[in-house]
């Protein structure tokens, strides 16, 4: 089902714990809970700081917590399927502990998390889509795991102080807008191949191949 809070629901509140929610507000059991979504004029949301949902929650919906900039700690359900778009943009999120059980990220979905510092992205969702972490100006690290096959448009774009990152084997395919702007990277694990220096330029603007035979 999909839960909508709106703005009469304790405006004053800044801890979201999903079991209260669903027995205050929809008497509705926690296990048939699935769905998040949110009215984007509800105050609640805006002072909101941890979020907290049960293992039931496997879908959150399009710009659920977008311009929660209190939000710091969210722990997300362990069956989660589907962050849709925006989901977190603007947030404040500091931290990502993402689910294995996650096969999609929506575009931007953590567009412009200016705390955010490092992430690793779960295989099972194959594609990083287009602006997804765009202008997380504090990111410093980032970890794709094995079975992320493509990195879209404009993926990190504008992320200034990304240094660290590593691909997986399985990743084919980096658009060459993906990074751009990040001009602060020293090091890239490609699989077990390591670059520096030139062969991390042609790596980041899409010529795997070209780079790989680099340090051959």
């Amino acid at each position: 089902m999909k839960i909508v809070f709106d703005e009469t629901y304790k405006p004053n509140m800044k801890i979201i714990n999903f079991t209260d929610v669903v027995e205050n507000l929809a008497n509705t059991k926690q296990e048939e809970l699935t769905s998040l979504s949110f009215s984007q004029n509800n105050p609640l949301l805006k002072a909101l700081s941890d979020v907290e949902m049960p293992d039931s929650v496997i879908f959150i919906g399009d710009s659920a917590f977008k311009y929660c900039s209190n939000l710091k700690n969210v722990k997300f359900s362990t069956n989660l399927k589907q962050i849709h778009n925006f989901a977190f943009a603007a947030s404040g999120v500091e931290e990502l502990d993402l689910p294995n059980s996650l096969n999609f990220i929506g575009s931007a979905a953590f567009a412009l998390c200016k705390h955010l510092k490092k992430i690793e992205v779960p295989g099972g969702i194959s594609s990083v889509n287009d602006y997804m972490f765009k202008g997380c100006v504090n990111l410093k690290k980032v970890v794709l795991k094995e079975g992320i096959t493509k990195i879209s448009a404009h993926s990190f774009e504008n992320c200034k102080n990304l240094e660290e990152i590593y691909f997986p084997s399985s990743l084919t395919f980096i658009d060459s807008k993906a990074f751009k702007g990040c001009k602060n990277i020293k090091k890239v694990v490609y699989g077990s191949r390591v670059f520096a220096g030139k062969e991390i330029k042609m790596l980041l603007k899409g010529n795997i191949d070209e780079a790989a035979n680099e340090i051959i």
